[in-house]
């Protein structure tokens, strides 16, 4: 076990490596937007602005700190423009990565419980149980994953979140009939339930996932408004329960699911999704 201290050093170390790192690519992605679009001049002063920094420069060179700081002074309308752009790449690049509702990783999750377990002939409940019924429907799910990956990029929704609904919803389609379930109740990939939406498209489109992932912001947004406190991880984990129950269902976190099908909805959906997440479902 490393002594507390230790301990300490180790993260401050690991912090520093990290904002090293994203200085690097800041960096880079700056100087790959000046090469194509400023002149070569500016290309020049960009390099030695940065190389300011440098101490050996200042050492070597004599009137390097009032060139670089010249540099600086007919560069720095560009390079604010392309610093804020360059922001925003590494920031929207995070983003696409996880959606715009928190990321599924870092959602907590007990996984199936043993009705939901012991209706998949399972003789064990859990996140083994989730996974393994994600697993089965793999295959499946990627005939439908271009639309899913779709629906997630125009709905900023990580598509493993998609990909783990449609699966407890109706195993990839494979539970349905002629597109419907729930005793005639339910629509789609999604189970988009026709007495309370309007259908859209036909049971295994795109359309139809965007309205059932439509349907998904919807309950987050009012999760986030019902509980602003919340991190956006347990905003998006309330989302998926009121998915299945309704906003009002959602009194507090720890109990969520209870209320919802097999009182492990959201729990099961997470589980599912984070296996998802691992075999190829994200943006």
């Amino acid at each position: 076990m490393l002594r507390p201290y230790n301990k300490a050093a180790t993260i401050w170390l690991r912090v520093l490596s990290g904002l090293l790192l994203s200085l690097s690519a800041f960096y880079h992605l700056t100087l790959q937007l000046i090469e194509e679009l400023g002149p070569s001049d500016t290309v020049a002063c960009y390099r030695q602005s940065w190389s300011f920094v440098s101490y050996h420069q200042v050492l070597k060179e004599r009137y390097f700190i009032s060139d670089s700081l010249g540099c600086l002074r007919r560069t720095v309308p560009m390079l604010l423009t392309l610093m804020i752009l360059g922001l925003a790449a590494l920031i929207g690049t995070s983003e696409s990565q996880t959606g715009c509702y928190g990321d599924i990783n870092k959602v907590d999750t007990t996984g199936a419980s043993c009705t939901t377990a012991r209706a998949e002939s399972l003789p064990y409940c859990g996140v083994r149980a989730s996974t393994t019924i994600a697993a089965k429907d793999l295959r499946t799910m990627n005939n439908y994953k271009t639309i899913i990956k779709n629906a997630g990029r125009k709905k900023c929704v990580d598509p493993a979140v998609i990909a783990g609904i449609i699966s407890r919803e109706s195993h990839a389609g494979t539970a349905l009939r002629g597109g419907w379930g729930d005793r005639g109740n339910g629509f789609g990939l999604m189970q988009v339930d026709k007495r309370y939406h309007k259908l859209v498209g036909q049971w295994n489109s795109e359309a139809h996932v965007l309205q059932g992932t439509g349907i998904l912001v919807n309950m987050i947004k009012g999760i986030q408004k019902k509980f602003p406190r919340w991190t956006k991880e347990q905003q998006l984990k309330g989302g998926i329960s009121a998915y299945n129950a309704g906003l009002r269902n959602v009194q507090t976190y720890n109990e969520m699911d209870i209320g919802t099908t097999g009182n492990d909805y959201a729990n099961d959906v997470v589980a599912r999704a984070k296996f998802y997440k691992r075999n190829g479902y994200n943006n």
